[in-house]
C-alpha cells in the first residue's frame, strides 16, 4: 500500500488503520479524525 502512495504521487493517506496510522512519522499518513481535519478543515 506504502508502494501506491508513493506511486500515485498522492499528497497523503488518510486511514483509521491504527497499523498504518504508526509509519506516521515516515510517510504522510493522517487520521481523517485529527489530522486531515486539523490541516484542511
Amino acid at each position: 500500500m506504502l508502494a501506491t502512495l508513493t506511486a500515485s504521487g498522492a499528497d497523503y493517506l488518510i486511514t483509521g488503520d491504527k497499523g498504518l496510522l504508526a509509519l506516521g512519522e515516515r510517510y504522510p499518513i493522517l487520521s481523517p479524525a485529527a489530522d486531515f481535519w486539523a490541516r484542511h478543515g
